[in-house]
């Protein structure tokens, strides 16, 4: 399974005799970071519950332990994330106090995580099945009912199968391109093996035409989305007009 060849990766990360600090995971995965820390000799510390989560374009409200807090990521797995980072915190020292840990969870920044570049309008670097259907469920949670229209890439050594079933029925347009430096796959290319899947598209010559075609779906009402690589970042970032340069990114 896909999930037990990533855990066993991520259970490198162990180090002996230092405590593990994991949240709910499928019990196949559990299984194997527990197995790992045991032999480690590592005690392992299970994240408590991450209670009325609040997601919205600004960012995600949660309570854990009975405090509550922000994070300027979006995504109900972004609270789960830093629910596991306070965990981690309080754990192993005890100079943190709330304010501080509010204040951290606030600023923190991750470019390209449903990242807002635009009134209705977003950039995500994910590639991956689980990725995909995390980002369109949540954008889908925070505008109920908009119509979605998105601008699509991608690597062409991704599992391509997997992935597309994720985008499918998904968006009311779909526009696909590819970067600037050619290192992604031809945009003809993609936008024939989508159609082969039954998912009627538009090509775009450029990352720029693809973005001002869907801020003109966007100033009609719509949700738009910009997604599927990080090599088209600095386009992304030059069409908004977000500074790739000056401590932004």
């Amino acid at each position: 399974m896909k999930e037990q060849q990533i855990a066993k990766e991520k259970a490198g990360i162990i180090k002996k005799n230092i405590p593990l600090v994991i949240s709910n995971q499928l019990p196949s995965v559990q299984k194997i970071l527990v197995e790992n820390a045991q032999g480690k000799n590592a005690s392992i510390i299970l994240l408590g519950s991450v209670l009325n989560i609040v997601v919205n374009e600004q960012g995600t409200t949660f309570r854990y332990k009975e405090k509550n807090y922000f994070t300027s990521l979006i995504g109900k797995h972004q609270a789960l994330n830093a629910a596991l980072a306070i965990e981690a915190v309080t754990r192993f020292t005890s100079d943190v106090n709330v304010d501080f840990l509010q204040q951290g969870l606030k600023s923190v920044f991750w470019p390209g995580r449903i990242q807002k570049i635009g009134t209705r309008l977003f950039y995500d670097v994910a590639h991956n099945e689980d990725g995909l259907e995390i980002l369109l469920n949540t954008l889908q949670s925070i505008y109920p009912g908009k119509r979605m229209v998105g601008l699509f890439c991608l690597k062409g050594d991704k599992e391509f199968d997997r992935i597309v079933h994720k985008i499918n029925g998904r968006f009311s347009q779909l526009y696909v391109t590819n970067d600037e430096t050619e290192l992604l796959l031809d945009k003809n290319e993609l936008s024939q093996r989508l159609m082969n899947y039954g998912i009627k598209n538009q090509t775009t010559i450029l990352v720029s035409d693809g973005f001002n075609k869907i801020r003109s779906d966007v100033n009609r009402g719509n949700v738009g989305l910009i997604f599927g690589s990080h090599y088209i970042a600095n386009e992304v970032f030059r069409a908004s007009e977000i500074s790739f340069d000056k401590g932004i990114i």
